[in-house]
This record gives C-alpha cells, sequence and structure tokens, in this order.
C-alpha cells in the first residue's frame, strides 16, 4: 500500500525523514482539513483534527461487518483513495464506507 501511494506525487502527503509516518491532507466536506496517517506498524488512524465523517451515497456495497466487542477503538482504519479525484473513504464497522474528504495539495 505505502509503495503504490508513493508513486502519487507530492500532491496531498507528506514523505519526511524515514522514521516519520506518511501523512495525508484531506479537505473535509466541512471545509475543514482531516488528517490520515500511515504509520508502518500501526496502520492508518486520524491525526490532528479529525471529523466525524458523513455517509454519502456511493456505488460501494455497504457490507455489515459483526466486530469483536471494544476491539474496534484498537485496529487500523482500512482507506480507499479514488486515484482520479482524490475523494477518499474510512471503512466503519457498524456503518459501512464513510467519505472523509478529498485530498489536498497542501503538504505537511
Amino acid at each position: 500500500m505505502l509503495a503504490a501511494l508513493s508513486g502519487i506525487g507530492s500532491g496531498g502527503f507528506a514523505l519526511g525523514a524515514e522514521d516519520a509516518p506518511l501523512t495525508l491532507n484531506l479537505e473535509a466536506p466541512s471545509g475543514g482539513t482531516v488528517q490520515l496517517v500511515y504509520r508502518e506498524r500501526d496502520g492508518w488512524s486520524f491525526g490532528g483534527a479529525a471529523v466525524q465523517p458523513q455517509r454519502v451515497a456511493t456505488s460501494l456495497p455497504a457490507a455489515r461487518a459483526t466486530p469483536d466487542e471494544g476491539a474496534e477503538a484498537d485496529k487500523p482504519l482500512t482507506v480507499f483513495i479514488d486515484g482520479p479525484t482524490g475523494y477518499t473513504y474510512v471503512w466503519v464497522a457498524d456503518q459501512g464506507w464513510k467519505f472523509v474528504g478529498k485530498v489536498t495539495q497542501r503538504i505537511r
């Protein structure tokens, strides 16, 4: 996954020192900024000031998962980024795919 993202270019994410996490800056539907951070051992998580994702209509199936009690908070996020548009979604086990924003050109 990380190797695939490295081919996108410099727009929307920042790569720094070897130990620095990959950070995607997203423009949220509310107009604010949301960060998704990828750490090699931990996976994806929200960074900075995360907003509550909003439900939008998509063509993706909204299959329901049966999470273990209390285990979801510790799990990394599943992230889908549509390459041509930059639209970014996260999977929420009890609600399905959630739109969280669009990858921006700002680098942090």
